[in-house]
């Protein structure tokens, strides 16, 4: 089963003791204070880039995407800035494992991207300034925390400070290409679909199978389990004071997994690359599948968007998104959300969050998700209505019940025991029923070796 996987690997406790004890000494409150220019008589305005200075700035992504956008964006804070001089660091690969080299070796960023299932154990490590000083202070000056997604904006708080700024947000939809539905004679997906009639629609759309017992063209395409299990009712982990406990092994789980296998085994409905070719690299290609015709439909991120609309084929009636189909429990998609933190060592900091509020002032460069700035992305100029999707709008409502996966700081340790058990169920391997009480066994075994069993 291909799942989507996060760009980043976490933190071990061994490694977060280390870089805690790296950058205890580096100030908290009191520094930041400091470096803010606070008095007893207040907080005069900081004016950055009086003295040259250098500061880093630590991402990932795809080259084509905030490769490029995010050298763009220093390029123009450079402009206006002349005595701020930038260093990109961009780490497109096993990102966290650079990241804590750098912190290690006492050369961490000034400034950094996270994903927030990663955030907690990067903060519980003391490596990000308190930035509650710097958001009070400059709100209605060029910043407004207000503007910033409600249900996302303290996505970057741990233990009720600020220590990450919400920088961007990109949820799941349902891609699906709107000419192959007209030909097949099926309507077109919206909010009222549920399990049968997306199996009704994958199905018609599913080409009969050839004599190597494989169609040329499926109904779907997999590309993440989570909002499967989630939209079932079901997830992963609870948590209580820092304690662990798997909920895989429950009905609601079996079921949403169940789901999955039959439209995979016994309708033969779901394409992968084993029947559809991979051209273009080792990750399945499902930008290609769709804009071939090889699939009807598939989940994804917003940030394919901007790679279709790059595409003169996907017009309009090649590709438009619809909410993923409504199963037995609330509506949840899966996301990738970042937050941008100061880093604790970081000699520059005044500079460093002169460059986060730059970023959030100029969405338009690093629209290759959804920008943190709430009403740039409810504008035409991030909907775009002159270009395809014809339904844009679906990510503003997706938004609302976006979620991540387990906010567990090892979570991707668990997850390659949990997606062993189940990989081997979608491949009919085992059933939905024993793969989920062995991988339950799994997680709390580990979650009991590390002495987080609740």
């Amino acid at each position: 089963m291909s799942v989507q996987v996060q760009p980043v690997r976490l933190m071990t406790r061994r490694v977060g003791l280390r870089l805690a004890a790296l950058v205890g000494g580096a100030g908290g409150t009191g520094a930041l204070a400091a470096a803010c220019g606070q008095s007893a008589g207040g907080t005069p305005e900081y004016k950055p880039g009086a003295q040259p200075v250098t500061i880093s700035f630590s991402h990932w992504g795809t080259e084509s995407g905030l490769g490029q956008m995010n050298r763009e964006a220093a390029r123009q804070f450079t402009a206006q800035y002349p005595n701020i001089k930038m260093d990109l660091i961009f780490k497109p690969d096993d990102y966290l494992t650079h990241l804590q080299t750098m912190f290690a070796g006492g050369s961490a960023p000034d400034v950094f991207d996270i994903s927030t299932p990663d955030f907690p154990a990067w903060a519980k490590n003391d490596t990000m300034r308190e930035a509650d000083a710097y958001v009070k202070r400059d709100q209605g000056k060029g910043f407004d925390w207000n503007d910033l997604w409600p249900r996302h904006r303290d996505a970057g708080k741990y233990k009720g400070k600020t220590l990450g700024v919400l920088a961007r947000i990109s949820p799941y939809v349902l891609y699906y290409n709107p000419s192959m539905f007209q030909r097949a004679g099926i309507k077109q997906p919206d909010q009222t679909w549920g399990l049968a009639e997306f199996t009704e629609a994958a199905r018609k759309l599913t080409a009969p199978p050839g004599a190597n017992g494989n169609s040329d063209v499926y109904g779907y395409a997999l590309v993440n389990r989570h909002h499967w299990i989630w939209r079932n009712g079901a997830d992963y982990l609870t948590a209580k004071d820092d304690k662990w406990k798997p909920t895989i092994n429950t009905p609601a789980f079996v079921e949403g997994m169940q789901n999955l296998i039959d439209l995979r085994q016994k309708y033969r409905v779901i394409g992968s690359a084993a029947e559809l070719g991979n051209p273009g690299g080792t990750l399945p290609n499902y930008g290609s599948w769709i804009t071939n015709q090889q699939i009807a439909m598939h989940d994804a991120l917003v940030a394919r968007v901007p790679d279709y609309r790059s595409d003169p084929k996907m017009t309009f009636d090649r590709f438009d998104v619809a909410h993923l189909p409504k199963l037995n429990g609330a509506r949840q998609t899966d996301m990738d959300r970042v937050v941008r933190p100061i880093s604790k060592p970081s000699k520059s900091p005044e500079e460093g969050w002169l460059w986060i509020k730059f970023l959030l002032s100029k969405p338009a460069i690093t629209a290759v998700s959804m920008p943190a700035v709430m009403s740039w992305v409810k504008s035409n100029e991030f909907l775009r209505p002159d270009l395809p999707p014809r339904n844009m709008k679906v990510f503003l409502d997706v938004v609302e019940y976006a979620r991540t996966v387990p906010e567990h700081p090892r979570w991707s340790d668990l997850n390659k025991l949990i997606a062993k058990q189940l990989d081997d169920a979608y491949a009919g391997k085992q059933s939905a029923k024993q793969a989920c009480e062995q991988a339950d066994r799994d997680v709390a075994a580990q979650l009991q070796q590390w002495g987080e069993l609740g």
